[in-house]
């Protein structure tokens, strides 16, 4: 969907990484080994890392801050990602 999206600026390691990191059973317990090509196995610890980081954030979110503190956060530093990369404006489904 992204790559369809020709405004979409995201490198491929970027694309990889959205694509695995909900694929825990992979990059956590080196299931479906026999189905990655060797290009995946380089990613597989930097998809490891971004989950943990990614939970992580998440957890502290949803702990530490108001709802308000997260969309100011949105506003802050997220949304200036999204706009680096070429997302703001509608994404063709």
């Amino acid at each position: 969907m992204l790559k369809h999206n020709a405004g979409a600026l995201i490198p491929d390691e970027g694309l990889s990484m959205l694509r695995y990191f909900t694929l825990g059973d992979w990059h956590t317990h080196n299931e479906y080994a026999h189905l990655t090509n060797e290009d995946d196995g380089d990613i597989k610890l930097f998809v490891a890392d971004f989950d943990t980081l990614r939970r992580t954030a998440c957890q502290e979110c949803r702990e530490e801050m108001t709802g308000e503190e997260c969309d100011q956060l949105w506003e802050d530093h997220y949304s200036l990602i999204v706009a680096k990369y070429g997302l703001l404006a509608a994404l063709k489904w």
